[in-house]
């Protein structure tokens, strides 16, 4: 999965809220899997909660996703150590 990739799913994820609650560690997990990095990810998703910044239910979610990417989360649902 690229960053272009991983960008884009985050975004109709973010934007849609309706899909299963470990979707995003799954989409995660195959960014990482095909390279991708804890710094990147992390960048993509701050750089998208600023863009969000307008609403902040859409925002929190982004925040969420942040959290997972930066093992504020469970330990079932981390990605990178």
């Amino acid at each position: 999965m690229t960053e272009e990739e991983l960008l884009r799913f985050l975004k109709d994820y973010i934007k849609n809220g309706d899909c299963s609650p470990f979707q995003e560690h799954d989409m995660l997990l195959q960014f990482k899997n095909a390279g991708g990095t804890k710094e990147t990810a992390q960048k993509l998703v701050e750089n998208l909660a600023k863009e969000l910044a307008y609403n902040e239910a859409l925002q929190d979610r982004a925040y969420d996703i942040l959290d997972i990417i930066t093992g504020w989360c469970s330990a079932e649902r981390r990605v990178w150590d």
